[in-house]
């Protein structure tokens, strides 16, 4: 029998739908618990689909994973990680049995780790304790913090808010007075109104909580690295790593934001650090690592930990399928697929980079990443997103030629 897995989102991310294909390739079973009207209806991958609600979030998970009774549960954002880790820390009489508890460690690792994640100091401490670089990180509470901490480091540095994702929560400073206004702006809770907003036109519920409880962000001061990004995704079980695909970052949308264009790349520095710190966190499942490698020495500096599926968790090298490593690894069955890229390749990810330029150099001379073989998940996200990329499926487009039904 299949393997099967249950993926978690509480965002509607293309990107899951990508990790959903992956899986499905890998010969798993796969299920989704997600909100709803998302683009899983669109993917052949998906067997079912769980809908959940924000505020329901747990009581979502638990009975999907009764339902579905999977072999392995895999968080595709940050608010769903955080979630399963929860449930771990719930008594009995929340729901959660040994059996379930068991699942979570099999698919995250070691429960005594997951509070790590939730700090980005922590993180950095425990990777500088393994002789990894990182760069300075501090937590700083006050105006007062930060001035003490430009005082003793050059501008310009990076702001950050504990449990952002997708570079929202992050500035970049390069002058007192910029700071100071950054940590205004991040150290206090989001407004009600405008979490309410965030909420109803960008589908993003996750800000009313902390909203009507006045939660205030935890900010961390970081030194600034000049140079390239570079992101590593791994397969991981019980602390060892059994794939990792590693990328330096070509294009992304905007200063922080996500990946839109990456390259396949090999450097054992990279690996090197990703295995420690997958064996210091004892980590199981999926987690991507991000990169600063230095404009003059390229050494990688470690700047953060997602213990999730990322968006380039699909993307196939000759470093191996992720998805088919956690199912080797759950069953012992080798099967040993042929790389879709190799080292060296530019990638233009779907539909990342084609809505974020539609005249894009790199949809010319990267690899396009289109899965053809998922038509209606194709059209679904060109029909989502701007008039100009969907003119592409207009008689005479750009994919008209792959999709004569879809004007």
């Amino acid at each position: 029998m299949k393997p099967s897995v249950l993926l978690v989102t509480a965002y509607r991310w293309v990107s899951s739908a990508r990790i959903a294909m992956s899986f499905a390739e890998a010969g798993w079973t796969v299920e989704a618990v997600c909100p709803g009207g998302h683009i899983f209806e669109f993917t052949k991958a998906v067997r079912r689909l769980h809908e959940c609600h924000l505020f329901a979030m747990p009581y979502a998970i638990r009975r999907a994973i009764s339902k579905a009774k999977p072999d392995l549960v895999v968080p595709c954002d940050d608010l769903a990680a955080g979630q399963l880790r929860h449930l771990c820390d719930a008594d009995s009489s929340a729901g959660v049995s040994d059996d379930l508890r068991a699942l979570l460690a099999r698919s995250l690792g070691d429960s005594s780790c997951y509070r790590d994640f939730d700090s980005r100091d922590r993180i950095a401490t425990l990777a500088r304790e393994q002789g990894i670089a990182v760069p300075e990180t501090v937590v700083v509470r006050s105006v007062a913090d930060l001035e003490a901490w430009v005082a003793r480091n050059e501008l310009p540095g990076v702001l950050k808010t504990d449990g952002s994702t997708g570079g929202s929560g992050v500035r970049i400073v390069s002058t007192l007075d910029g700071a100071r206004s950054a940590f205004s702006i991040l150290s206090v809770p989001t407004g009600f109104l405008r979490a309410v907003k965030r909420a109803v036109v960008d589908k993003n519920g996750t800000y009313l909580v902390p909203s009507l409880k006045g939660i205030r962000p935890v900010v961390n001061f970081q030194r600034y690295i000049a140079g390239v990004e570079a992101t590593s995704t791994c397969a991981c079980w019980q602390g060892e790593v059994l794939a990792c695909v590693t990328l330096r970052v070509l294009k992304t949308n905007g200063r922080v934001g996500t990946s839109t264009v990456v390259q396949v790349m090999d450097d054992p520095r990279i690996l090197q650090a990703v295995q420690k710190m997958t064996r210091c966190l004892r980590l199981s499942g999926l987690a991507g690592f991000d990169f600063m490698l230095e404009r003059e020495s390229g050494q990688p500096f470690l700047l953060e930990i997602n213990p999730r599926a990322t968006p380039t968790t699909h993307l196939r090298t000759a470093a191996g399928s992720l998805a088919l490593a956690l199912r080797t690894a759950l069953t012992g069955e080798e099967i040993k697929p042929c790389p879709i890229y190799k080292d060296g390749d530019k990638i233009a990810l779907f539909p990342q980079e084609w809505l974020r330029d539609p005249e894009s150099e790199f949809l010319r001379t990267a690899h396009p990443d289109v899965p053809w073989n998922e038509p209606e998940f194709v059209r679904a996200c060109l029909r989502r997103e701007t008039v100009g990329v969907r003119g592409w499926l207009q008689p005479g487009g750009k994919l008209a030629k792959f999709f004569p039904k879809a004007a």
